[in-house]
């Protein structure tokens, strides 16, 4: 079976910089559970990621009204510095100028964000990082069971390596040739600090936050997702979990 290069399994994230509008985008389950939970509209957690041109304030700005008026209640989970400066560092970038970036960018996000927060709204929105959890005791449970995969599970630590090496593509992507350039090793230090610390929100939002049901939303699907709900792993997706990937349709804004 021939292997795809992680410039291949991740493809860019579509170029937003067009207006966007709440009606313009939609959602849809990564499984039939997932649209049940969705269905439910309890709870959404909005991932945001660093370093792609996907969340621009323009689409942001969308995505949140989108999610509020859909429902209950909403928060947005973005990295902290330490895990974003990750994504700098395996490309070569020194640690010192990768906190400093990832601060910078962490920033320009919390800029576009936080104006968006209506306090007043029945879905009250919290804008939360990685480490606000990291004393969390359900938190702790989740990220030591993946670790503990990830050390002792060779086809859920290559799962792991393959997102690993989606994040540092990404990032490669924007300033080289893809065909030409190789993905910067060692890869592990990304993966552990990175992928195993946002995992645990993938399994199981509900008890870590407190709520009964939650939908993950992002513009594409994990990597990994399909072999976690195929059940291929000791670790398992809880079943008041759901997974929403959100697309912009092709409807023009009206001006």
């Amino acid at each position: 079976m021939q292997t795809r290069s992680p410039f291949e399994m991740c493809a860019p994230s579509p170029d937003p910089a067009s207006p966007i509008l709440p009606s313009m985008l939609s959602v849809k389950g990564h499984s039939h559970r997932c649209e049940r939970i969705i269905n439910m509209k309890e709870h959404a957690l909005i991932g945001i990621s660093p370093f792609n041109p996907q969340f621009s304030p323009s689409y942001v700005s969308a995505l949140l009204a989108w999610a509020e008026s859909n429902f209950k209640k909403i928060d947005i989970l973005i990295p902290d510095v330490e895990s974003a400066a990750l994504l700098l560092t395996s490309t070569g970038t020194s640690a010192q100028k990768a906190i400093r970036k990832a601060r910078k960018e962490l920033n320009r996000q919390r800029r576009v964000i936080e104006p968006l927060i209506d306090k007043d709204s029945p879905a009250t929105a919290q804008l939360i990082e990685f480490s606000d959890h990291f004393e969390n005791t359900a938190y702790k449970k989740l990220r030591k069971m993946a670790q503990n995969e990830y050390d002792e599970h060779e086809e859920f630590r290559t799962a792991c390596d393959a997102m690993s090496d989606c994040a540092i593509a990404s990032r490669v992507r924007a300033t080289t040739t893809p065909s030409t350039s190789p993905l910067p090793k060692p890869r592990g230090v990304a993966t552990e600090n990175y992928i195993l610390t946002e995992i645990p929100f993938y399994l199981n939002t509900p008890v870590i936050l407190d709520v009964r049901s939650s939908t993950l939303i992002y513009h594409r699907k994990w990597p990994i997702g399909d072999q976690l709900f195929n059940n291929r792993f000791r670790i398992a997706i809880d079943r008041n979990q759901g997974h929403g990937i959100v697309s912009i349709s092709n409807q023009k804004p009206k001006i």
